[in-house]
This record gives C-alpha cells, sequence and structure tokens, in this order.
C-alpha cells in the first residue's frame, strides 16, 4: 500500500512461512501439520474462546503472520473512505489501497522462507533486491514469538550477534596399544577446548548479556575400539553482544588454539551482526504503550534470544526502527506446539494499536507517552 515515491515513511510487517521439521510424528497429540483447533467442551455454538491450536509454526510463526495480516485488513478497514470496499467477510487487503491512500505511512509485508534454514534466499535476498530498487524500510514490525509467560510482555529490541566456527584438530591415527606412534586429536585439544569453555569473552553491555560460547557437536574416530582417531571436529558458537567484536572473537580463539601448539584448520561462517534500535524511540514507544492499551501492564525491552530476520533489516537499513513482538514462544520447536486462540486475538488487537498510535503520531508530528521509561531487560 502506498510507495515511497511520495516519501512517506514505509512500515513493513515481515514473517517467514518456513518451519523446523516435526520430529516423530506419533510423539504429536495431533497431526503436526494439520492445524488442529482444540475447543474445550461449551454451551454455546461455535465459542473458540478458550480453544487451542495445535500444530508446527503455529507460534513460530504463521500464528503470528496471521494475526498481523488480520490486524492489517482490520484496521485498513476501519480508516476505509468507501463502504464499497467491504464485502460480507469484511475489508480485504487487496481492495484496501483507497484505505491506505490517506495514511500518513505506507505499509508493507514481507512474507519469506528460508529464515529457518540457512537465511540467504529469504528475508536476506529479498531486501537486498529492495535496496537495489531504492525502496526505503523505515520501521519493521517482526511477528517473531517474542513474549515469556504472556502476549506482549516482551518486546525485542534488538539481538546478539551470532558467529560460528568449524574446528579440525589433526592428529595421526594409530593402534590405541600403541600410543607413542600415534598422536590422539581428541586428547590433544582438551585443554584448549576446555580454557575457551571457561574464557570470560567480555562483561556484556547495559542493555546485552555477555557473550556466551557453546559447543554444539564434536566428532572424531572411525568406530572401532581400537583405533585412535587422526581427527577431531568441533562445532562452536558465539552469541556476542557489541561489547566485543566478531574480529576480536577470532584473534582469541586463535590465540588459545596457538597456545596449546595444536596442528589445526578452523573455518568460520558468515557473521551475523549484533543490532539495536535506539531506545527510546518513536516505533519502540509505540510498541510498548500498546502492549499496555490493549493487555493493560507494560512489556519489558529486551535484547535476548537468538538470530532472527530482524539482523537483515538493520544490515540493509541501518537507520531503520525494528521491534519483534508476537506469542508467547515456551513451545516453539517443540512436539506439540501450540498457542491459544485467545493470544492469537490479543496479538491481533496489539498490532491494530500499534498501527492506530503509529498514525496518530505520524500526524500529529508528536507522541503521547502512556509509560514511564522501562529500562531493558537483560534476560538469560
Amino acid at each position: 500500500h502506498n510507495t515511497n515515491h511520495d516519501h512517506k515513511p514505509l512500515v513493513a510487517f515481515i514473517g517467514h512461512t518456513d518451519v523446523v521439521p516435526s520430529g516423530p510424528v506419533e510423539a504429536w497429540s495431533y497431526p503436526p501439520f494439520d492445524g488442529k483447533i482444540v475447543a474445550p467442551p461449551s454451551d454455546g455454538e461455535d465459542d473458540y474462546s478458550d480453544a487451542i491450536l495445535y500444530g508446527r509454526g503455529a507460534v513460530d510463526m504463521k500464528g503470528g503472520i496471521a494475526a498481523f495480516l488480520v490486524a492489517l485488513e482490520t484496521f485498513l478497514g476501519s480508516n476505509s473512505d468507501n463502504g464499497d470496499d467491504q464485502d460480507e467477510n469484511g475489508p480485504s487487503l487487496s481492495s484496501s489501497s483507497s484505505s491506505s491512500s490517506s495514511l500518513p505511512y505506507s505499509i508493507g509485508v514481507l512474507l519469506t522462507s528460508d529464515e529457518e534454514g540457512d537465511a540467504q534466499w529469504g528475508t536476506r535476498a529479498t531486501l537486498e533486491e529492495l535496496k537495489r530498487r531504492n525502496v526505503q524500510i523505515d520501521m519493521a514490525i517482526v511477528g517473531e514469538p517474542s513474549s515469556l509467560s504472556r502476549v506482549g510482555d516482551v518486546v525485542k529490541v534488538g539481538r546478539r550477534g551470532s558467529l560460528s566456527g568449524d574446528l579440525s584438530i589433526i592428529g595421526i591415527q594409530g593402534h590405541v596399544a600403541y600410543p607413542h606412534l600415534a598422536k590422539n586429536p581428541i586428547h590433544e585439544s582438551l585443554g584448549a577446548l576446555k580454557d575457551m569453555v571457561d574464557e570470560v569473552w567480555d562483561e556484556g553491555t547495559e542493555d546485552f548479556p555477555p557473550t556466551s560460547f557453546q559447543i554444539s557437536n564434536i566428532q572424531s574416530g572411525t568406530g572401532a575400539l581400537n583405533i585412535i582417531p587422526g581427527f577431531k571436529k568441533v562445532h562452536f558458537n558465539f552469541r556476542y553482544s557489541p561489547a566485543t567484536t566478531d574480529i576480536q572473537l577470532k584473534n582469541r580463539v586463535h590465540e588459545i588454539l596457538n597456545a596449546h601448539e595444536l596442528d589445526y584448520t578452523l573455518s568460520w561462517s558468515e557473521t551475523n551482526f549484533p543490532y539495536e534500535t535506539s531506545w527510546p524511540s518513536e516505533l519502540v514507544e509505540e510498541a510498548m504503550a500498546s502492549v499496555k492499551d490493549v493487555m493493560d501492564y507494560t512489556a519489558k525491552p529486551c535484547t535476548s534470544g537468538g538470530t532472527s530476520d530482524g539482523r537483515f533489516v538493520a544490515m540493509f537499513y541501518p537507520k531503520a526502527q525494528i521491534v519483534e513482538m508476537g506469542l508467547i514462544n515456551e513451545t516453539i520447536h517443540k512436539v506439540d506446539e501450540h498457542t491459544s486462540v485467545r493470544d492469537l486475538e490479543s496479538l491481533v488487537r496489539i498490532y491494530v494499536r500499534l498501527l492506530e498510535r503509529l498514525q496518530a503520531a505520524e500526524s500529529m508530528k508528536q507522541k503521547v507517552k502512556y509509560h514511564d521509561h522501562v529500562p531493558i531487560e537483560v534476560l538469560p
């Protein structure tokens, strides 16, 4: 709706349609790709207020996509200048261009896949093309499941960086009965790996927790019980704060490995840089105020969690304001992933209220603050 040619700010809702594998189908209470809505017994017909939606992606993040699409239809319908734009099912996104023409901002919806995979050909590739076409994104609302125990209780305003390494320790294969004729890479690397686990990489910042180091996979040996292996492969990952750069992390890892005189090779993944929307900022304030208006409690801005497509918005549009707000993330990637219909409805109302508040703020060129300043929550 609308273009940047009229110099209106572009507000983009961003989501991904791909999901992680279901895991063992037989472990699910309902088929994971059926989208089963389970409602408790009720006296009224079609009463789904207490119903639960089960399915892979119900929370991460097709539920969030559904919520912001319904919110957009609701909002654009309420702003329609022409009642003929609506049919018996309400306004549609495809018929609401007239209602958006009077808005003080443009609206975009970006839906891609590949977020759960290599994240190369989804949002990243699309934003790269939009940038090439001189499309400017000013505000991005990512529908990732950010909430902890109540919908809207957390608004993510940034993310830590991510850096992974594939380390190969080179030894000399031999018989376990003749260790003096071999070089065991498992033994040789234990000290270095312990040093990396024990290392304090930084103390974090006011808004970010300290950098963490985790080993996620180790592979060695031939399967035979009487052979000293000739190699050991280790995959590790940093989730790092802005207190440290990726270059500093790489240099320190090499220092530790070299101090133990290991024979090794090390390849690094592409760096996902940390980002943070400045606080206070219009989008963060209005997002938090929307939660307060609808849910009557105060959201916590934070920077915890893994990576998301928000990092690509920050990469291509460094001045863009970015928030992530969505459903409760307790069951994401689990067997029996689910969300309540009530939470979906609440999220719709929060998104609608956010659009209304942004409309008022952009129209009036001022903001009315309904909440006190809340420090960013640093969560584990």
